[in-house]
């Protein structure tokens, strides 16, 4: 059969028939009245081979010109409008919004198609008057044109984003990548808002993603590293950061990053050694100055603490080390009448922060009005179900409100798991004298 097919093909080319390669003696009976060799074909077939290569230039000048006239966003472009992302979001935040909608300018000047800019209209339209239903459904559907329905999609999971609903952002990011596969902005974003979420195994995929397409960059390798921490992984983490100050020695973010790597490790001496760098570098730093109060709170100075933690908090209202500042006042140095200013602080900046609201519940327990704590603490726990201090305190105030068959259930999940922390000797331990007493 394939001589049959291949013969007369290659004969009509001026090439010998196939049986001469081969060296096959057995020629069909169609075959053998079609000539060894035809002068005449290479000559005959010119044009048709002439005709070809116009049609593949042709081609190439097309993908050419579409490539010049729609650029697609490199990951130096991505990266360039997730920084104005941020910043907008912040002044959004701050309530300057004719910063926020300046920076927006900018980014439309840069990219009027830019997927990152759809998605901090979304931000806009929960900030001016919230966003209708109606709108919602429609900005939700796939409409025939597809670049159309890639930015309505963006502005939705900017809208969801900036209402606290990072789930529903995540997935809707998602969608977007689903459609447009080579756009890096909705990469990367997507990869940002799976780890703002907490889950971080995707989170990675993205960023692993994105160095395939558009090669390695400071973004993806922080998106790396931040997932690595939140999983446990310090080392990995560390190794994340490391490679990027490699490259760029003034990367502030890469070097908090490794900063929170080392906290991790207990290597508090090379944490110190980073942030150091870091205020030579930017003496205002909040974020520097708010793991420096954790250094110090780990290795027991609790005054040099209490200090830097004000300091980072004088600096910018960070949530992070207005709960730690509220937590040690509470817990270790028992003063929660003083600690409960600085958690309610913390919750009004950050009201979804399991660690927040377990802190103000603790602090509302310290206090003796258990009955508002338990509310808070449960919602700690269903944020962040496997931490097991969480699950602790919920166990110990529902125990302290009369609810101790739930205190029971709880402190038995947490005693029958593998760890053997302090957290878990103390439910072994509380579970036996609940048992005891009932």
């Amino acid at each position: 059969m394939l001589r049959a097919v291949c013969d007369p093909v290659l004969t009509s080319m001026g090439f010998r028939r196939l049986r001469e390669y081969a060296r096959v003696d057995y020629v069909p009976p169609e075959l053998r009245r079609v000539p060894d060799y035809d002068p005449g074909a290479a000559r005959r077939i010119m044009p048709l081979i002439g005709l070809g290569l116009l049609i593949a230039l042709l081609a190439l000048g097309a993908v050419w010109a579409f490539s010049v006239l729609n650029p697609r966003p490199s990951i130096v472009d991505a990266e360039s409008s997730r920084a104005l992302l941020r910043d907008a979001v912040a002044k959004l935040s701050a309530g300057d919004v004719a910063a926020a909608r300046a920076l927006r300018d900018r980014m439309r000047d840069a990219n009027p198609d830019s997927v990152t800019l759809s998605y901090f209209e979304g931000y806009l339209l929960a900030a001016d008057e919230g966003i209708h239903q109606t709108l919602a459904r429609k900005l939700g559907q796939r409409t025939g044109n597809r670049r159309r329905t890639v930015r309505n999609l963006a502005t939705l999971a900017g809208y969801y984003e900036a209402g606290g609903d990072i789930q529903r952002a995540a997935d809707l990011l998602l969608d977007v990548v689903r459609l447009d596969p080579g756009n890096l902005e909705a990469r990367l974003l997507a990869a940002g808002a799976l780890l703002a979420a907490g889950r971080n195994e995707e989170a990675i995929r993205q960023a692993d993603e994105l160095d395939l397409q558009g090669g390695s960059s400071r973004a993806s390798t922080d998106i790396r590293g931040q997932a690595y921490l939140a999983m446990g992984y310090p080392q990995a983490a560390r190794d994340e950061f490391s490679a990027v100050l490699v490259y760029d020695d003034s990367s502030i973010t890469a070097r908090l990053g490794l900063a929170d790597a080392c906290i991790a490790e207990g290597d508090f001496a090379s944490a110190l050694t980073e942030l150091k760098q870091v205020v030579a570098q930017d003496p205002n730093n909040a974020e520097a100055y708010a793991r420096l109060g954790v250094i110090h709170e780990q290795v027991g100075d609790l005054a040099k603490a209490e200090r830097v933690y004000k300091k980072a908090i004088a600096m910018g209202e960070h949530p992070g080390a207005l709960n730690n500042l509220a937590y040690l006042l509470a817990v270790k140095r028992n003063k929660p009448k003083e600690a409960l200013q600085y958690a309610l602080r913390a919750r009004e900046l950050a009201p979804e922060g399991a660690p927040i609201l377990d802190t103000l519940g603790w602090i509302y327990h310290m206090l003796g009005q258990t009955e508002r704590a338990v509310p808070l603490i449960r919602e700690a726990v269903e944020r962040d179900p496997k931490n097991p201090e969480l699950r602790l305190h919920l166990a110990q105030v529902l125990a302290a409100s009369g609810k101790a068959a739930e205190a029971v259930r709880i402190l038995e999940r947490l005693a029958g798991e593998s760890g053997d922390g302090a957290f878990h000797q103390t439910a072994r331990r509380m579970l036996k004298e609940l048992k005891a007493a009932a």
